[in-house]
C-alpha cells in the first residue's frame, strides 16, 4: 500500500508542478491582446476579426510552447524533491 500510496504522491506533485510551470511560462510568452477582443463579435470589421483570430492562434502556440518548456521542468523539480540523500 505505501508503494501505491507513494506513487500517487509523486505523480500528483509532478503534474501540479507541470501546471503551475506551463501557466507561468504561458503568461510571460504570451502578448497584449488587441483592443478589439472586447467588442462583440459581430460588430468587428474584417481587419478586426483577423486580429483576433490571429491573437487566438498565438496564444494556443504559446500554451503549446510553454507545456513543452515546462515539462522537463517539473520532471527535474519533481526528482529533486523526492531524492534520496545519503546520511554522511
Amino acid at each position: 500500500m505505501k508503494g501505491c500510496l507513494d506513487i500517487f504522491i509523486k505523480s500528483s506533485t509532478f503534474f501540479a508542478s507541470y501546471i503551475v510551470f506551463q501557466v507561468i511560462i504561458g503568461n510571460l510568452i504570451w502578448g497584449e491582446p488587441p483592443l478589439s477582443n472586447e467588442k462583440q463579435f459581430k460588430d468587428m470589421t474584417k481587419v478586426e476579426r483577423l486580429e483576433v483570430s490571429q491573437y487566438h492562434e498565438k496564444f494556443k502556440i504559446s500554451y503549446l510552447i510553454s507545456g513543452f518548456i515546462s515539462l522537463p521542468l517539473s520532471a527535474i523539480s519533481t526528482h529533486l524533491i523526492f531524492r534520496n540523500r545519503t546520511k554522511n
